[in-house]
């Protein structure tokens, strides 16, 4: 479940972010760990008024509530909402048609047990930005005082396959709502239907791959380059990642909103260009990107806009070799593990795989028949000093990290004694 958030960003950040303005931004704090349990007060934007941020407390009160007494012990049940029972409450039926808002964090809290201990983890975007909750609010009124309050409660689902690994007794997670659906969210006239197909669990595979592949401009060794995915989900992958790509924000590095930089050269970014005509030249589809920036300060810097390349085959250049820039190529659909493995090993090179899937089973299977030194299950990034990192065939040869990186400064030696024959 989802019980402790943060929003640990000052308010002009938030306006900025969701192009609203923060009505109580005298009385906010910022917050790295809110606990719901203390009912504090967290930014919203609500259906009622979408333009503009105002603190709410966690924990809805419905408008029928009658008696404080009772109001207290509501709140306390309604700190989050299942989304599988929302419509069915009665504490929540109301407001999922009528009242629904985005709570603002940059994060949220999540615990996974192991061994009998449970270990806390802290769930955030891969780009470090504040997103959007899902939740439902509503206005309650004190008959004893007549004090109106403002309340709200966090929509929860099922866990996607990284928070299965992490809330994995539960194995829940708070709706996350993608840029693209946040207007929707808390817009007018939604459907039983409409409303549902949003309370979603969070995909996060395109939009951790996009901000992987991206870092540093694509030039870094263990960024994926090449994307194998399933004809079920594949127009939906593709959808993610080109809006992933499009809200990427290509700049000066030394701006902090900046996400992406350019090109270590003006030889490299005349290569990486030169792929990009590649793929052009030999039939992939060019479905965005791959031009030079043209506004100011980026028309005079080494920069390539993030590119993504459909149909591209095993045959082609950009299919077949590292372009070391931020072009994403993705490959024809598959149905088959069997044949995707085999796509995927069609390489002279063998660093570093990602796997994503819900059947654990399933991507132990890939995990072992992929011919890479890394294979990550179900995140991006490839870990630290601890373990072993290197490739196969034409991705290197031995390991550094890890025990393994200090032998490769060691001689291994024979020394073969016979005790078996009679010393004279």
């Amino acid at each position: 479940m989802c019980y402790y958030s943060s929003i640990s960003v000052g308010f002009k950040i938030i306006e900025t972010r969701f192009g609203v303005k923060f009505l109580q931004s005298e009385s906010y704090q910022p917050v790295f760990s809110a606990c719901a349990f203390t009912f504090p007060s967290m930014p919203v934007i609500t259906n009622e008024n979408p333009t503009a941020v105002v603190l709410m407390n966690w924990g809805l009160i419905p408008f029928w509530t009658k008696y404080n007494e009772t109001a207290q012990r509501i709140k306390q049940l309604a700190l989050n909402a299942r989304s599988e029972t929302i419509f069915e409450k009665p504490m929540f039926k109301q407001s999922i048609l009528s009242k629904r808002c985005l709570v603002v964090v940059d994060g949220f809290f999540e615990w996974r047990h192991l061994n009998n201990r449970s270990y806390p983890y802290y769930i955030r975007l891969a780009d470090h930005q504040p997103f959007a909750l899902a939740g439902i609010w509503d206005k309650w009124q004190n008959q004893a005082t007549g004090a109106e309050s403002q309340t709200f409660s966090v929509i929860t689902t099922e866990a996607n396959p990284l928070m299965v690994q992490i809330h994995n007794i539960k194995k829940r997670m708070p709706v996350i709502l993608p840029v693209e659906n946040e207007k929707k969210w808390i817009g007018t006239n939604l459907k039983k239907t409409d409303i549902e197909s949003l309370l979603k669990p969070y995909n996060e595979v395109a939009s951790a791959m996009m901000m992987f592949q991206f870092a540093n401009s694509g030039q870094i060794c263990a960024a994926p380059g090449r994307f194998f995915v399933h004809e079920k989900v594949y127009d939906e992958f593709l959808e993610k990642v080109t809006a992933a790509a499009k809200k990427m924000v290509v700049g000066d590095p030394m701006d902090e909103k900046t996400q992406m930089g350019p090109l270590v050269s003006a030889e490299h970014r005349d290569k990486v260009e030169g792929y990009i005509k590649s793929g052009i030249d030999e039939g992939a589809k060019l479905v965005f990107g791959g031009k030079r920036p043209t506004e100011p300060p980026m028309n005079k810097g080494y920069y390539v806009t993030p590119t993504i390349f459909t149909n591209v085959t095993q045959k082609m250049k950009i299919g077949r070799e590292e372009i070391f820039g931020p072009v994403v190529c993705i490959m024809e659909k598959f149905n088959s593990d069997d044949k995707v493995i085999e796509m995927a090993n069609d390489t002279t090179f063998g660093l570093t795989s990602y796997v994503w899937t819900k059947d654990n089973a399933r991507a132990m299977r890939f995990a072992n028949k992929i011919a890479a030194g890394t294979v990550v299950l179900n995140n991006a990034g490839s870990g630290g000093a601890e373990l072993p990192w290197g490739g196969y065939k034409e991705s290197g040869i031995g390991k550094e990290g890890s025990l393994y990186g200090l032998y490769e400064y060691t001689n291994l030696k024979r020394i073969q004694v016979d005790l078996m024959t009679p010393k004279k």
